[in-house]
């Protein structure tokens, strides 16, 4: 996930608070006013200065690089952000810790790419009974695409599977805690944490990874040989 740079000037929000549109990489909140605290002047260079700012929904602090587009040294991005010319003389480089990356398996179908970005994103976000659900979905569509003939819920598809041995025994298994995650996620009455939802999450990673991306992986390569040996 690219960062969202498109809020570089801060923004004067009083004498006393100046504040920047960031997506925050603690609570997961989407544009987040981050209050900056205090300028840190990069004294190996006369470009570079850090800042410091707190997420305005769950107060966490980041930490904010600028340059300064001039040579020299000026104000400092909380004071330049107060100055009433209206010239940026700053642009954002960079904040630390960075959002979480979406897990995002190659080479797997459109049908089962579409819930599992949406599944990314809720996790992404904390609402982790919504990501358990959609992971659930991901992997029952691609559990329909490996083995079109079979019927019935998803735990009866499961089941053929495991008769018939079709996939080994550890990719079952990864469906199964990925179902019954999905399962809890919606009817249960206690809310998923983030820890049981970052396993389902790994869970359904491996078993996409494992039964989409290596395979394809696997044919390039032999593809790629097959025309070089021509």
């Amino acid at each position: 996930m690219s960062l969202d740079f498109s809020f570089p000037k801060a923004k004067n929000c009083g004498a006393k608070m100046v504040s920047i549109a960031l997506d925050c990489p603690h609570c997961g909140s989407r544009k987040s006013a981050f209050e900056l605290a205090r300028d840190y002047p990069d004294l190996g260079t006369d470009r570079m200065v850090s800042t410091i700012g707190a997420c305005g929904v769950c107060r966490r602090n980041i930490l904010l690089q600028f340059q300064y587009l001039h040579s020299g040294r000026g104000a400092g991005p909380i004071e330049n952000a107060k100055q009433e010319d209206g010239i940026t003389k700053y642009t954002l480089v960079g904040f630390y810790p960075k959002p979480p990356e979406p897990k995002l398996a190659a080479h797997i179908p459109e049908k089962v790419s579409v819930p599992l970005a949406e599944a990314e994103e809720c996790f992404i976000a904390g609402h982790f009974s919504a990501a358990g659900s959609c992971y659930r979905k991901a992997i029952e569509r691609a559990v329909r695409i490996l083995d079109s003939a079979g019927k019935g819920m998803l735990n009866s598809r499961i089941r053929k599977i495991e008769k018939e041995r079709s996939l080994p025994k550890s990719l079952v298994d990864l469906l199964d805690e990925v179902r019954l995650f999905g399962n809890d996620a919606i009817h249960d009455d206690l809310d998923p944490t983030k820890e049981d939802c970052d396993a389902a999450r790994d869970f359904a990673d491996l078993f996409l990874t494992f039964t989409f991306s290596l395979p394809a992986r696997i044919e390039h390569v032999r593809s790629k040989r097959h025309l070089d040996a021509e």
